[in-house]
């Protein structure tokens, strides 16, 4: 039983680590956004989730998770817990790792859709108080 709770802390982690590389593709996407338009977060989800299909072994799934890493700019979560992600990446079965990217993928887009209704519910309240 304690070994499926370690493990289960490891797959969190893992989540983690690539949320917050999400999130730092996210923020690269609002910073380059044209003032009063959204970025295409939905597109680039399922860009992502796509690039994660078409890992077809365990290379082009690590070369994957790799680049996307870097892409997320600079991690302080991965820094954080890099030892037990690398375990987790080296004796995890890649496919089982895809898996739980695309998972982490699925709960990020929850939260960001959270974050962008309490943005606009906030902008239009702001908005709505300052007209009276």
């Amino acid at each position: 039983m304690a070994e499926n709770s370690e493990q289960d802390k490891q797959y969190i982690i893992f989540i983690k680590v690539l949320q917050q590389a999400m999130k730092g593709n996210f923020a690269k996407m609002y910073a380059k956004a044209e003032e009063g338009k959204d970025p295409p977060i939905k597109k680039k989800v399922e860009r992502l989730r796509a690039e994660l299909n078409y890992c077809y072994d365990e290379l082009s799934f690590k070369e994957y998770l790799s680049d996307f890493l870097v892409r997320g700019g600079l991690n302080k979560y991965f820094n954080e817990h890099q030892e037990e992600i690398s375990l987790l990446i080296k004796k995890t079965p890649w496919q089982e790792l895809r898996i739980w990217s695309l998972l982490a993928i699925a709960c990020d887009l929850v939260e960001t859709v959270r974050c962008k209704i309490i943005i606009d519910w906030t902008h239009k309240a702001s908005n709505h108080i300052s007209a009276h």
